[in-house]
Order: C-alpha cells, then structure tokens, then sequence
C-alpha cells in the first residue's frame, strides 16, 4: 500500500500483483508434484530393472559362463549389493525429490518412506515375472 497508495486503482493492483504470485506458486507446485511422480516412477524401474540384473547374473553364475571368463560371482553377495545400492539409490533420489522438484529439504521424511516402498515394488515385481 505504501508503493501503490491505498486508493481503489493501488489496491486493485496489488490484488492482482497477489493473484499473479499465488498463480505462479500454484503452478510451480505443480511442476514439482509432476516431477516427484516421475522420479517415483524411475525408483520403480531401477527396482524392476535391478531385479532382472539379478537374475541375469545368477543364471550365468549357475551356468558357470561368468566363471569360464574370470568372474566369480556369489549369488547371495550379489544380492546383498543390490539390495545396499537401490536403499542408497532410494535415499539419493528422495533427497534430490526434495530439494530440486519440491524446493524444501523439509520434504524428505514424508517421500523416503513411499521412494522405498516404490523401489521394492519394482524389485517384487521383477522378481514375481521371472518367477522368483
């Protein structure tokens, strides 16, 4: 009011001044909310995919066709580092969620718990096709 005057043509412009930032805030908000579920859906494919890698390598590893080229793989290893990699995958993804797409780290308790679960779905799943 002390920029525009507190007559109707100030106040009416600093209504729309006002409307214009929340429109925009609403809009980013948006932006962010899309960009989560997009990141929720590549947990889930990092998952799904890890699942695959998996299962890849212990039927190679079965078939001693890694061994024959040098590489000995222990299949309950390999499951314990693709486990350890997608919760650290989970944790890194959620904490770029928060900070990038949703602009607070303040953010990050509430999307850990559903990037985890998102991650372990796409693992069951992966494991469910194949038949695990």
């Amino acid at each position: 009011m002390g920029a525009r005057g507190s007559e109707r043509t100030g106040l009416a412009e600093l209504k729309n001044i006002y409307e214009e930032i929340l429109k925009t805030l609403k809009a980013i908000r948006a932006r962010g909310t899309i960009s989560a579920l997009s990141n929720l859906v590549s947990l889930f494919l990092l998952g799904f995919s890890s699942s695959l890698i998996t299962q890849l390598l212990s039927t190679l590893a079965s078939r001693d066709m890694l061994a024959s080229l040098g590489i000995i793989i222990d299949p309950a290893q390999l499951y314990t580092w693709i486990e350890l990699y997608l919760i650290y995958a989970s944790i890194v993804y959620t904490l770029g969620l928060a900070l990038l797409s949703l602009g607070s780290p303040s953010f990050y308790p509430l999307w850990l718990p559903l990037s985890i679960l998102t991650t372990l779905a796409g693992l069951i799943s992966g494991k469910k096709l194949l038949g695990w």
